[in-house]
């Protein structure tokens, strides 16, 4: 194995242990995000909202005559 000047062996093993451990790190970010957006249901779809009745005090009024 080429080793370039000024480094060490350990040196080489650790930059390559970071890079492996930062890699998985964002493996498991994305496949747990895939996982909870695979696996979620959709929202159920609601009726629209009624019309509020009006009170029987207004409800049953005369119509008076002008």
């Amino acid at each position: 194995m080429y080793v370039p000047d000024g480094l060490q062996y350990w040196e080489i093993v650790a930059a390559s242990g970071l890079c492996a451990l930062g890699f998985l790190s964002v493996a498991t970010v994305v496949s747990a995000t895939v996982a909870v957006f695979a696996t979620r249901e959709p929202a159920p779809v609601r009726a629209p909202a009624a019309a509020p009745a009006a009170p029987a005090s207004e409800a049953r009024q005369p119509a008076y005559a002008a």
